[in-house]
């Protein structure tokens, strides 16, 4: 009996992570489409690692998520009433949906600011545009890769000038600026 309970519920679990990461993919293959529109020249071998990256980081999220909920639920209810009651299953099942959630959103918002060549962390965040051309605020924020691949441009407002995310690669002329950097940091450590 107990057995077969604990395969219903890993059946249920695995049917909501796959639902949950099929959504995950859809959504993000719908946010990241104006990435891949523009002028994004990635090789094949670039394009597949970021895609890898993004479903890994999926999967491992999914996983915490499902570990989180069927554990939290389990010892709450170990706490309050001594035992597993049979509310627990429902109750994770509906603590994973929100958690996968949640951790699928970050997913796709931590995506979008990497870099498209390294998939590093982009930094060196610049406001740009004139504050009170746009109702006192920016146009928009400027990322840039630290090993100068490219720019990322996000509006302030979808309704801006540029109205979606845009990513610029940087050129060879560029190459010097980031190179200079990293010679001079080691040098100001003295």
């Amino acid at each position: 009996m107990m057995v077969s309970r604990g395969r219903q519920a890993a059946k249920i679990y695995l049917f909501f992570a796959l639902l949950a990461l099929a959504g995950g993919l859809a959504l993000a293959s719908s946010r990241l489409a104006s990435a891949r529109a523009q002028r994004i020249k990635l090789s094949a071998r670039g394009l597949a690692r970021w895609w890898a990256f993004l479903i890994v980081k999926m999967l491992l999220l999914l996983a915490t998520c499902f570990v989180f909920a069927l554990e939290v639920c389990g010892r709450v209810s170990i706490i309050l009433t001594g035992s597993i009651q049979p509310l627990v299953g429902p109750l994770s099942a509906w603590l994973f949906l929100v958690s996968a959630m949640a951790a699928l959103s970050w997913c796709l918002y931590d995506q979008t600011r990497r870099c498209r060549v390294c998939l590093k962390r982009l930094g060196n965040e610049a406001s740009v545009g004139t504050a009170s051309y746009l109702l006192l605020d920016w146009w928009g924020t400027e990322l840039v890769c630290s090993d100068g691949h490219g720019l990322l441009h996000v509006p302030e407002m979808q309704s801006s000038w540029l109205e979606v995310e845009q990513w610029v690669n940087l050129d060879e002329s560029w190459k010097p600026l980031f190179e200079s950097e990293r010679a001079v940091g080691p040098a100001r450590s003295l």
